[in-house]
């Protein structure tokens, strides 16, 4: 409330007091329950705690009486002046004391039409609010609001009428005219409170949509699909609505299609064809109110279609509605399996989920679009296949099994990669597996080495196998190999001496992939630090940096090397340069005499790249 104190104050009071002081000895004289001349004494009490100067116990007096209820008449003029604090939580709390109170607060009405014209959203809506819960006593007042010239002013009356219990057909016919209102906020508002009336609004609702006014079918419709259900006779008028001209209208008319409690093959045939409509809004309604009903053929052919379409929001409302029917109809399994291949990268998961929603029986229409991959050309097909056939983990282990026996290319490279990317599998997997090694196609050969490399765990037969598979004499087997040795755990000298080899292989990129796994290893390969040092000074760019950050997993082994670490800090590659100081960083926190490593790390704290400077510092 506005501070107020001394010669002023006394006056609020004593104007304050005097009418109470007259309603509690008017209120005497009516009968009332020994409770309620409790609870009305109580409010006068009250009533003077809320015009003191203390804020809390303001507080304290506007909570108490808006618990009141309708025992708090006595306190309404003392709430009315409330209405004018700055206090928040006064001014709220007083407002729903009134509120609470009900006709009985009548005296309250001038002062709360007045907050309907306010620019706050809740000063605006809590007075409409309390004008509602006053009701017919409020009526007089709101009438020319109706009329007004502002908006707002319009919307808060409607608002306001809306929150009046026992609401009769002349009022509430009253009220839908304003459907058609030119204000945005007055048909919201309007909308809204026919919503809250819930289902026996519904007859009153019934002529507007056929209305001439688009806002007044748009509107009715809109309303109307905010009901859980909805009864026959709205059939034919919502139908008619599918074909409207105007958008809005027949997004909703779909929409309350959609909740009809019996729905029958005039809402089907609506709803097929609106999936075909110009706007995708309306085909969004149309695709949630088929998952609402069941799919029939109709609408089947028309999801499809929308899956097959070239625009990714089609695609993805289909897959969703498709997927989530009970079960995922079969027809629609090649067009959700498809839009899995065709989807941007970012949308793929969308359609991997669609896909597994069908379950393991989508298998094996999977492999037979492997049949026809090339794995060069179509990259996305494989991997994309793979991601769906590792999902259903054990489930799909027979089929991936079988797999390997395919004739073509990309069938058995699938099986391959989704047995390596799946726990727990059989033991005899391995051993199906290991026959791959000395396939004549050098990708299934390379494939089922990485996949050994992860299943077989402590299999000295299997590693034994890869080590000898190592002279492969393609290399991107013996790559594979190096990748399946590091994530092998057995202690063979064999795999040790796998990496002296691979670090003097003929070709640079085997020579790149060694280091690369080397600087991935917690514990590297004994007596290959020289032979890591020796690829500083030779090979791409990509070799040096691969092999600096190789050597710092080394530790203090790696001191052989600190001369050429500390030149390869000053080289003109900033990654590589970046990569020394990563290396001696760790080597000089292990080494004997770390000066020379540290002065290096020193200069290149000015380097004019700032990640070499972050690394360096």
């Amino acid at each position: 409330m506005r501070r107020i104190s001394g010669l002023a104050r006394s006056r609020v009071i004593s104007l304050l007091l005097g009418p109470l002081v007259c309603a509690s000895l008017a209120l005497a004289s009516e009968p009332v329950s020994p409770e309620e001349e409790v609870a009305q004494a109580r409010a006068v009490k009250l009533a003077t705690q809320l015009a003191s100067e203390d804020l809390d116990a303001q507080r304290d007096a506007a909570y108490a009486l808006a618990d009141l209820g309708p025992s708090a008449k006595p306190a309404v003029p003392a709430l009315i002046e409330a209405l004018k604090d700055e206090d928040q939580q006064v001014w709220f709390m007083s407002l729903m004391a009134l509120a609470r109170i009900g006709p009985d607060a009548a005296e309250a009405v001038p002062a709360l039409i007045e907050g309907l014209s306010s620019r706050d959203e809740q000063r605006w809506y809590r007075s409409a609010f309390a004008l509602g819960k006053i009701g017919e006593p409020a009526v007089e007042a709101l009438r020319p609001l109706l009329t007004a010239d502002r908006g707002r002013q319009r919307a808060g009356a409607v608002f306001a009428m809306g929150w009046m219990e026992n609401i009769d057909a002349d009022r509430a016919l009253r009220l839908l005219s304003f459907l058609a209102d030119p204000d945005d906020e007055v048909r919201q508002r309007t909308e809204e409170t026919f919503v809250r009336w819930g289902e026996p609004a519904i007859p009153w609702l019934v002529p507007a949509l056929s209305h001439d006014d688009p806002h007044m079918r748009g509107g009715s419709a809109r309303i109307l699909a905010e009901n859980s259900s909805l009864p026959e006779y709205l059939i034919e008028p919502l139908a008619a609505l599918v074909h409207d001209e105007h958008e809005p209208t027949r997004e909703a008319a779909v929409a309350a299609l959609g909740k009809l409690a019996t729905p029958d093959d005039r809402v089907r045939a609506a709803l097929a064809e609106a999936l075909g409509d110009e706007s995708f809004e309306v085909r969004q309604q149309a695709g949630w109110a088929v998952l609402r009903i069941g799919d029939w053929p109709d609408a089947l052919t028309g999801l499809v279609r929308l899956l097959e379409s070239s625009h990714d929001e089609d695609m993805q409302l289909a897959a969703y509605v498709l997927s989530r029917l009970r079960p995922v109809p079969e027809k629609a399994w090649p067009a959700l399996l498809n839009a899995v291949y065709r989807a941007e990268e970012e949308q793929v998961h969308r359609f991997v989920d669609a896909v597994l929603r069908i379950g393991p029986e989508v298998i094996p229409l999977v492999f037979q679009g492997l049949e026809s991959v090339h794995k060069a050309t179509e990259p996305h097909h494989l991997e994309r296949s793979v991601a769906i056939l590792k999902s259903f983990e054990g489930k799909a282990v027979p089929a991936l099994l079988d797999g390997l026996e395919a004739d073509a290319l990309a069938p058995r490279l699938a099986a391959i990669q989704a047995l390596s990317q799946i726990p727990d599998v059989p033991p005899e997997t391995v051993h199906r597996l290991s026959p791959a090694l000395e396939s004549p196609e050098p990708e299934i050969r390379a494939t089922a080495a990485v996949a050994l490399g992860r299943l077989a765990g402590d299999d000295e037969q299997i590693t034994k196998r890869l080590v000898q598979a190592f002279t492969d004499p393609h290399p991107i087997v013996r790559m594979a190999v190096l990748e399946a040795l590091r994530n092998s755990s057995t202690s063979l000298a064999e795999r040790e001496s796998v990496w002296a080899e691979a670090l003097q292989d003929e070709l640079p990129e085997v020579r790149e992939a060694a280091l690369s796994e080397i600087s991935q290893m917690e514990r590297p390969p004994e007596g290959t630090v020289e032979l890591v040092a020796s690829q500083l000074h030779m090979g791409s760019a990509a070799t040096r940096v691969a092999a600096a950050k190789a050597l710092a997993r080394y530790g203090k082994a790696a001191e052989v090397a600190g001369d050429e670490l500390i030149s390869a800090s000053r080289q003109e590659e900033p990654e590589l340069r970046e990569a020394a100081c990563a290396a001696l960083a760790e080597l000089a926190t292990k080494s004997k005499d770390p000066a020379a490593m540290v002065a290096a790390l020193s200069a290149a704290v000015a380097d004019a790249e700032p990640v070499v400077r972050h690394t360096a510092i």
